[in-house]
């Protein structure tokens, strides 16, 4: 017996003898599975106790105080942000990035998180679809799943071509279903064509619709969001005139996904615009199980909390300094 205990056993403490005793034993417990590394079994038998009563003890040490677990890392603050973002907002999944300059740094950065995350969910059978961007078109640079396995990537939208480096929004499809050994399924259409009549005759082509309908029912969607400015894609590739453009933030959009205009609730905003893309619509976007959502940077803040608002997506991609802007702006 320790010199404490004797101490007041002579002064016939019985009730205090007693306690101590509990307290050493539940300190002796969290010892020996915190500091020396031992199983709950091992201190059990060591003990003399059941499992379950370990149990009990190392979790009665955590609720007194006298366990601190810490957790020491660069990334320790990422985690925090993580965790109050997926609270604010019900999401599954949050990845925060570490800080990267805006524009192509930034893009690949979030494309190697989220290129992690689709690993990481990648099972036979599994039907993705991507949606057209900067960000989304560095995916295949950083994808490298273990193995070859039967799964489909398919396309969100329409068709973009350009000389700069999204040469063409299937070739992203096409290098992802190379890396995992799996096909790629194009809407074989533009994205965005001249008149709602001339939308109407290509959703008649069965191959289109086809595509369409195998993307709404996709396992998985990963994609970014655009802005309502010069800035963005839809803009730089002459698909909206400025006129066009203002007229659209006009009626409230704050971002769009996959050429979907939202504005601060997360809704779609309907225009003659609408009429003329190719592709799936905001409300069967969120139809699909998990919604994968890659964007950062100052530009973007105000589109990427409208969209999780709107519930748009219920995965995030994104780095530290806009996770810390969505808290400090988080609304109900």
């Amino acid at each position: 017996m320790n010199p404490i205990n004797k101490s007041l056993l002579q002064n016939n403490n019985l009730t205090a003898v007693e306690e101590t005793d509990k307290s050493e034993i539940v300190v002796r417990a969290a010892w020996l599975y915190f500091m020396e590394g031992m199983t709950q079994e091992e201190i059990a038998r060591s003990l003399g106790f059941s499992r379950i009563k370990v149990v009990r003890l190392i979790k009665e040490a955590r609720e007194k105080g006298i366990v601190e677990i810490k957790v020491q890392s660069p990334i320790t603050e990422n985690l925090r942000l993580e965790g109050e973002i997926r609270s604010l907002h019900q999401l599954t999944e949050v990845v925060v990035t570490l800080p990267e300059e805006e524009g192509e740094p930034l893009n690949k950065v979030l494309a190697w998180a989220a290129a992690q995350i689709l690993e990481r969910r990648l099972r036979p059978g599994i039907k993705i679809g991507v949606g057209l961007g900067r960000t989304t078109s560095y995916l295949p640079d950083f994808f490298t799943p273990h193995k070859h396995m039967d799964c489909t990537f398919i396309s969100l939208a329409g068709g973009l071509n350009s000389r700069e480096r999204i040469d063409s929004s299937n070739e992203t499809l096409l290098k992802l279903s190379k890396l995992s050994g799996g096909a790629a399924k194009y809407i074989y259409a533009p994205f965005l064509v001249s008149s709602a009549n001339i939308r109407a005759a290509i959703m008649q082509d069965k191959a289109v619709e086809s595509v369409i309908e195998q993307a709404k029912k996709t396992d998985l969607a990963i994609f970014s969001v655009g802005t309502p400015d010069n800035f963005a894609l839809l803009h730089q590739f002459n698909l909206i005139t400025t006129e066009e453009m203002a007229e659209i933030r006009s009626m409230g959009a704050l971002g769009d996904v996959i050429g979907r205009f939202f504005d601060r609730s997360g809704q779609e905003i309907v225009t003659s615009y609408n009429d003329r893309v190719i592709g799936l619509t905001i409300d069967e976007l969120r139809a699909v199980p998990d919604r994968i959502l890659v964007a950062g940077g100052p530009k973007k803040h105000a589109a990427i909390l409208a969209a999780l608002v709107g519930k748009v997506a219920n995965i995030l991609v994104t780095d530290i300094g806009t996770a810390r802007w969505l808290i400090e702006n988080a609304r109900v």
